[in-house]
């Protein structure tokens, strides 16, 4: 998608951190 929602960039980051701060 050209156009990444902010919201779904958010979830992932959150996601990904907190697996990372894991």
């Amino acid at each position: 998608n050209v156009e990444q929602p902010a919201v779904f960039n958010s979830a992932l980051t959150g996601f990904l951190g907190r697996a990372a701060a894991r």
